[in-house]
């Protein structure tokens, strides 16, 4: 199953207000809110994870990197993107993000548009990721009910030779040369005296 559309993102601000005017520049995807780093963590462990975050990183209690770094120790939540919403923009800030799992980064006052490409662009890489995993667990079903198969024509094709006993009954001196390929040999079987 493909990520679904319209895309989840949880906006993660202590500012009702900044969560208000995200809804709206976001309006085209499905966000939800959280008011707190503890409020979004317990969402995300309960609820359908969402395909991206935007997070604040000033919150009281647990401050949006703690937040980053619980959601990328995780396996569970480790793909999730998370952007970071500040006004501290300042290089250490951004360094201190990015080490702890950003995917990006927008500042406070955000500009819309901005805002918009920013989000866009890593809910496609989001939704590619995604739907990549799908493919991959999908070939490996695949390959799995083909080597089962081939598993189950080797017993078949063992099956179909002679047993050593009644090979020692009828022949003074015989051999056989049994080497397949990868698991099945040819299905020619040759006798001779």
């Amino acid at each position: 199953m493909f990520t679904p559309d319209p895309q989840t993102i949880l906006i993660v601000d202590d500012s009702m207000a900044n969560i208000l005017a995200l809804r709206d520049a976001l309006n085209e995807y499905k966000c939800i809110a959280a008011t707190s780093g503890h409020q979004a963590l317990r969402f995300i462990h309960t609820q359908k994870q969402p395909d991206l975050i935007l997070l604040d990183i000033i919150m009281d209690g647990m401050d949006g990197y703690e937040v980053c770094e619980s959601l990328k120790s995780d396996a569970q939540t480790s793909e999730i993107p998370v952007i970071f919403l500040t006004a501290q923009s300042d290089p250490e800030n951004l360094v201190k993000g990015f080490k702890v799992g950003a995917a990006d980064f927008i500042s406070k006052p955000f500009n819309i548009e901005e805002l918009k490409a920013r989000v866009a662009n890593q809910l496609k890489f989001k939704k590619s990721l995604d739907n990549n995993t799908i493919y991959l667990k999908s070939i490996e079903e695949i390959y799995d009910t083909i080597t089962d198969s081939m598993y189950y024509a080797q017993k078949i094709q063992h099956a179909t030779l002679p047993h050593a006993a009644y090979l020692k009954r009828v022949l003074n001196e015989y051999f056989i040369f049994y080497k397949p390929e990868i698991l099945l040999a040819g299905t020619f079987i040759w006798y001779t005296r």
